[in-house]
């Protein structure tokens, strides 16, 4: 696997088990690593790579304030040329993540991201305020807001609508 510019040299002094993928000049997915194809399994996603390449960045962000923070971040990596480092919570139903993320520039515009797990610890599934911890539970991603349900990782208007 390839990764752009000076993104292909970060890669070799992450950990391994590091969700890597890098996106083009006009903010399309152009590779994904394997760690990020057992990550989207492990969250409910769609492991297979050629869901994602080609596509923009910006359709697998589903809040809006986040795609405004990334869409900040990501100028600035290309008007700078010169790598963020980002702490982040990256939680599942029962485990909380603490991650770094690395963006990158590489050549051409292309930027690299590089999120690697610092640690994690199991955690209980909290009760929704107001109900019964039998009937209910709420569980929301701290980094994006939505909320996990039967159906898995949902908007919060969706659930609202379903009666989730």
């Amino acid at each position: 696997m390839r990764f752009a510019g000076c993104a292909g040299q970060l890669t070799e002094r992450f950990m391994p088990g590091s969700v890597i993928y890098s996106i083009d000049a006009q903010d399309r997915i152009m590779e994904v690593n394997g760690e990020w194809s057992r990550f989207a399994a492990a969250n409910d996603g769609d492991p297979e790579q050629a869901a994602v390449i080609g596509r923009k960045l910006w359709d697998f962000i589903s809040d809006a304030g986040n795609r405004t923070l990334y869409r900040a971040m990501v100028r600035s990596v290309r008007q700078k040329a010169a790598p963020l480092h980002i702490p982040f919570r990256c939680d599942s139903p029962t485990l909380e993540r603490h991650m770094t993320m690395t963006i990158a520039p590489g050549k051409l515009d292309e930027v690299a991201f590089i999120c690697t797990l610092q640690y994690s610890f199991e955690r209980p599934a909290r009760p929704a305020g107001g109900l019964r911890s039998e009937t209910a539970t709420i569980v929301e991603c701290d980094d994006c807001h939505r909320l996990w349900t039967e159906r898995g990782w949902r908007d919060c208007w969706e659930v609202i609508m379903a009666g989730e």
